[in-house]
C-alpha cells in the first residue's frame, strides 16, 4: 500500500518510509494473529495497511509540508520577502499557496473518512491499532444508529 504514496517521492525520502511502513505491518500482523482483542479486524487488513500509510506519508510529508506552508505565511505577510531560500530551493508565496492546497485536501480527506491527526501521529503500534478499533467501533454504531433512525422516520411519515 505504500508503494502509491512513495512513487513520486526522491530516494531519501521513500526509503524511510518503506521501512517504517514493513516494519510496523510486520508489527500489525503479528498483534493480529495473535491478540485475541484485534483478531475481529482480520478481515480490516487492507483498511488498516491503508492507515497506517496514510499515519507514514502524513508524518513524513505533509505535517513537513504544512510546517513549511505556516513558516512561510508568517514570513510573506511579515515582511518584504518575494521567496524563501531552502538549500538551493527558493519558495515562492505562489508555490507556498499550492502546497497549501494539498494539505488542504489531505485533511478533507481525513475527515471525509473519520480519521483524525490523533491517529495518523500515533507513535506506538499497539495505541494506533486500538484507534482504529475504537474508530471502527464508532462508525458501526453511528452506521447502525443512522440506520435505526431513518427507519424511524421512514415509518412516522404521513401520508
Amino acid at each position: 500500500m505504500i508503494e502509491k504514496f512513495c512513487s513520486r517521492l526522491p530516494r531519501e525520502i521513500s526509503n524511510p518510509m518503506y521501512n517504517e511502513y514493513y516494519n510496523r505491518m510486520r508489527e500489525i500482523n503479528f498483534i493480529l494473529q495473535n491478540r485475541d482483542a484485534y483478531k475481529n479486524l482480520i478481515s480490516f487488513s487492507k483498511t488498516i495497511e491503508l492507515v497506517v500509510a496514510l499515519a507514514i506519508f502524513y508524518k513524513r510529508v505533509i505535517s513537513n509540508m504544512d510546517g513549511a506552508v505556516k513558516f512561510a505565511g508568517t514570513v510573506f505577510r511579515n515582511s518584504e520577502a518575494d521567496a524563501i531560500k531552502i538549500g538551493t530551493y527558493k519558495l515562492t508565496e505562489a508555490e507556498k499557496n499550492r502546497i497549501a492546497a494539498i494539505v488542504i485536501n489531505f485533511n478533507v480527506l481525513l475527515e471525509k473518512y473519520s480519521l483524525t491527526h490523533d491517529i495518523l501521529t500515533t507513535v506506538e503500534t499497539k495505541d494506533l491499532l486500538r484507534k482504529i478499533k475504537n474508530l471502527k467501533w464508532h462508525l458501526d454504531n453511528n452506521e447502525a444508529n443512522n440506520t435505526h433512525n431513518n427507519a424511524e422516520d421512514d415509518n412516522n411519515k404521513i401520508e
